[in-house]
């Protein structure tokens, strides 16, 4: 006896048309409990044919849908496409029509659809909106800044406010677990900027004086930027993570609903910290630079220790150094205030948190090589 078919099943038809298309005639139910078997069955019947143009999917005696139904619309769709076809979805009863539009299918009585029109109106609209945005991100940040200030003051005037655990604390993670990639690095550089100065300079005899280029490069443009760079990324990055998770954890609003000022509480200690740990990195750093390059001078160029380390001495003035501490300096300021403040702005979630640390390193070395080029100028036109 032949198994009795239930409502909740669903079969399918296939005609060959006139023009050379296929239709396919569903009937039954187009839900979850046909799906399956639909998705099974009609592709092979279609492939038979060897996928005519076009396919017609005919709901006609389809009597209820679901979202499955919708599914294997799609899925006969792509695998149409896939094979050079168009799938046609015809003769769509209003049941099956409701459940389709609440899924987000195209219906068959909807005109295709067509991209509006290039608005001119639109481009000045645009770019009023991002002005806007600029000047609100500029408000945000001149008001961070006057927070900063007022919040530094007042830890001068109450010594007692300010936090100098988490300070050393800081100053240990940001600056004395930075010293051997920052040493790592500045050594390679010394390597590499006596290597490189010697294949021109040993043309001439000139290896005596890679000592000078060297100290003179390193303390007054090279040491500090690099220093800077490498403690934006490490440091910067950590800065708006750590202040960030606390702000989507709502610690941030817990210190303030507790009495507490958050920026004279996590952003002045940080400052502190890195105006600290920010000259004695830029120093060290000079150090394994000039270190690096002795090691090449005196082993590949036959250079005398002696005669490097005068020619080190010779090349340093005492402007010279106070600049490139100047600079490493206003470096710390950037570094600490552009974590700190990406780290406020977060909102949401944890992309939110990365996205900031990623905005606080991009930020943090666009505007050091901005800084350093403004002091360069004043260096000219003062020094």
């Amino acid at each position: 006896m032949p198994e009795q078919k239930t409502n909740a099943e669903a079969d399918f038809s296939t005609t060959v048309d006139a023009d050379g298309g296929m239709t396919v005639l569903i009937s039954g139910w187009l839900t979850i409990h046909s799906a399956a078997a639909l998705l099974t069955k009609i592709p092979g019947a279609i492939e038979k044919e060897g996928f005519p143009q076009p396919i017609r999917l005919d709901l006609t005696d389809v009597t209820r849908a679901d979202d499955y139904g919708v599914f294997v619309t799609r899925e006969l769709k792509t695998l149409a496409a896939l094979h050079g076809s168009d799938l046609q979805v015809i003769n769509m009863p209003d049941v099956v029509e409701s459940v389709f539009a609440l899924y987000g299918h195209i219906s068959p009585h909807e005109a295709p659809y067509t991209p509006p029109a290039l608005n001119p109106a639109a481009i000045i609209t645009d770019i009023g909106g991002a002005a806007v945005l600029g000047m609100r991100k500029i408000d945000a940040t001149v008001s961070f800044i006057g927070m900063v200030v007022f919040a530094a003051g007042h830890a001068l005037l109450h010594p007692g406010s300010f936090r100098l655990s988490d300070t050393i604390e800081l100053i240990k993670r940001g600056g004395v677990d930075a010293i051997p990639v920052v040493g790592l690095i500045s050594l390679i550089t010394g390597l590499i900027m006596a290597f490189v100065a010697s294949v021109e300079l040993s043309k001439y005899g000139g290896n005596i004086y890679i000592p000078s280029l060297i100290a003179f490069g390193m303390v007054l443009e090279i040491g500090p930027m690099l220093t800077a760079v490498v403690i934006a990324g490490r440091t910067g990055s950590a800065y708006a993570a750590e202040i960030g998770t606390m702000q989507i954890s709502e610690e941030v609003d817990a210190l303030s609903s507790m009495g507490f000022d958050p920026i004279l509480f996590l952003t002045v200690p940080r400052l502190a910290a890195m105006l600290i740990a920010m000259p004695i990195l830029t120093v060290l750093c000079v150090v394994f630079a000039i270190l690096g390059g002795l090691i090449v001078s005196v082993t590949m160029l036959h250079v005398m220790p002696a005669a490097y380390i005068q020619g080190v001495m010779d090349a340093l003035f005492i402007d010279d150094i106070t600049w490139g501490l100047a600079k490493s300096g206003i470096f710390a300021i950037l570094i600490a205030m552009i974590g700190c403040l990406r780290g406020f702005q977060v909102r949401g979630g944890a992309a939110s948190v990365g996205n900031a640390a990623t905005s606080a390193v991009v930020s943090c070395i666009f505007m050091i090589i901005l800084a350093d080029s403004i002091v360069a100028i004043i260096r000219i036109y003062w020094g």
